[in-house]
């Protein structure tokens, strides 16, 4: 009768845990209304650009189409070790899941035990047997009714993590991808430039040497040989600043590869080609393209849960526990049926006087949803401005590179004139070598600007999520 009593309170009382339940749940979460996502001026670019497609859906496979550059960012994404930290990040985030959804279930225990017991012939009312032995076998069963969602929340703020850390794993891919390729185009200039900077110390070697010919002849004095010994040495300080930066640059992209510093194979950088679409998608498509915006919404939706989870407190929890097993003093009735027993245990569990504390959790827990959400809004404002800024550098650059090739060009023919105005006795050799200068600064400013043009377009390619698919 004891037992059938038992029974009937725990049934009402998961009864009533459910009627509460269909009353008082945790709210479902809905991505925010960002007024940002929804409006084309997130961009501040011309129409012609925007399209149904984004650059950033493009896989780095396709973007890039040096074959050397693409096996380096295969490299890099194996043994890149920023990324292996945060793929273990991942692995964590993925057990602590596990372990949350492992909260649903009933928590079951078994014990088994022997005791010895001695017991003082001095004591008030000794027992019968002073010494007594004890066999026991349990097993203990616990379980707490979900009733506000408590379990649930908690479940799917451990999920938000998770994506979130996935998704912070894909914004060190992209950004690892994007650093690659700038690094690697920046050294292919250098390459341009040294070579540049070892034909003028070359041209500058024979100019001293013919200087100090035109000196001992009389057709000219030691000022000009001076000059041109000066620009010679300038030259030469140019390539050693030149070498150096290459060694700085190799050192830096082997650590990205996860190597050890040492020399980076490379190509040619008139072989560049980086001839794309610029197509922007609409600003939509950031929520699904830009692994940070996608991490900040997760973060978030982790506050949101969490704040759940906060308000729940305020409410009783519904408890299940039942244990049962064999206790015997005889190791030979131990597993006898007069040995077993049994107890179950339900109740529910108000909390009475930590109703201040649990609304400071819960008031700080909205505090920081609050500040995720403008946390997530700010990483669409800051998308929207690099996707702005990426597009006006690009235009810049290609302007500048236009304006840069002209110039050189001008400087080219200025140097052929000046070499045979010399010839004809119109020019003196300090023409002719100041008119090479100017060539060679042009020539250097030309490599800096389609360097410049490469990088911009790097960036529009990041700024839209492109680099970790």
């Amino acid at each position: 009768m004891r037992k059938a009593g038992a029974l009937k309170v725990i049934f009402i009382l998961l009864a009533a845990g459910s009627l509460f339940q269909s009353c008082f749940v945790a709210k479902n979460y809905e991505r925010p209304e960002v007024q940002e996502i929804e409006s084309q001026d997130l961009y501040r670019i011309s129409e012609e650009v925007v399209d149904s497609q984004s650059l950033g859906m493009v896989s780095w496979r396709n973007f890039f189409k040096d074959s050397l550059l693409n096996d380096y960012i295969s490299e890099a994404i194996e043994n890149n070790l920023d990324l292996q930290i945060a793929a273990q990040q991942v692995l964590i985030a993925e057990s602590l899941l596990k372990q949350g959804e492992a909260r649903f279930l009933p928590r079951l225990d078994a014990r088994a035990s022997f005791g010895s017991y001695s017991f003082s012939e001095n004591v008030t009312n000794p027992p019968p047997n002073l010494d007594s032995r004890e066999f026991s076998l349990s097993g203990n069963l616990s379980w707490e009714a979900d009733i506000w969602g408590k379990i649930r929340s908690n479940k799917r703020a451990l999920e938000a993590s998770f994506y979130r850390t996935e998704a912070v794993k894909n914004a060190v891919t992209s950004s690892l991808v994007a650093g690659i390729a700038s690094l690697y185009y920046e050294l292919l200039s250098l390459d341009a430039k040294l070579a540049l900077v070892n034909r003028a110390i070359e041209i500058r070697g024979k100019a001293v040497n013919a200087m100090k010919g035109l000196k001992e002849a009389g057709m000219t004095n030691e000022v000009g040989v001076q000059q041109t010994l000066a620009l010679q040495y300038n030259s030469e300080a140019v390539q050693v600043q030149v070498e150096n930066q290459i060694r700085v640059l190799e050192n830096a992209f082997s650590v990205l590869l996860g190597r050890v510093p040492g020399p980076i194979e490379r190509g040619n950088f008139r072989n560049v080609q980086l001839d794309v679409e610029l197509k922007t998608g609409v600003p939509y498509q950031l929520l699904q393209n830009r692994p940070d915006i996608i991490a900040s919404e997760f973060a978030f939706r982790q506050a949101f849960e969490f704040t759940n989870l906060a308000r729940s407190n305020f409410y009783p929890a519904l408890t299940l526990n039942a244990s049962g097993g064999a206790l015997s003093q005889d190791i030979d009735n131990w597993l006898s049926a007069s040995s077993i027993f049994s107890s179950i245990i339900a109740g529910l569990t108000q909390p009475l006087f930590r109703q201040r504390e649990i609304r400071i959790q819960y008031e700080n827990a909205q505090s920081r949803q609050e500040q995720a959400f403008y946390n997530f809004r700010l990483s669409l404002l800051t998308a929207g401005r690099e996707v702005s800024d990426a597009l006006y550098n690009i235009d810049a650059a290609d302007r500048l590179s236009t304006i840069k090739l002209k110039e050189l060009e001008a400087n080219t023919m200025a140097t052929r004139y000046s070499g045979i105005l010399l010839t004809q006795g119109y020019a003196d050799y300090l023409e002719v070598l100041n008119a090479n200068t100017n060539q060679l600064i042009s020539e250097f400013d030309y490599v800096n600007a389609r360097l410049l043009v490469l990088q911009s377009k790097i960036e529009l390619y990041r700024a839209l999520g492109g680099g970790w698919r």
